[in-house]
């Protein structure tokens, strides 16, 4: 279970990613570094990364906690 947690979490980011570089990359106003696609990347990377990450952690945590419960006779 927690596998597939993680498996859709990746799915999850990676579509988020995307999104986030295609419509910063696509700004009218962008110009030079703001539409290169590994800067954005980056700054997804910083920014937005980290709070997916403890999400993650925290999900999987309570996954374990209440597999755990349901083992117990």
């Amino acid at each position: 279970m927690m596998l597939v947690t993680i498996a859709l979490w990746l799915c999850f980011t990676v579509a988020l990613a995307w999104w986030y570089i295609t419509t910063r990359v696509s700004l009218s106003s962008a110009f030079g570094y703001e539409r290169q696609w590994d800067w954005q990347l980056f700054f997804f990377a910083i920014t937005r990364l980290p709070g997916l990450v403890l999400c993650l952690a925290v999900v999987l945590w309570l996954e374990w906690k209440w597999l755990s419960r349901a083992a117990k006779p």
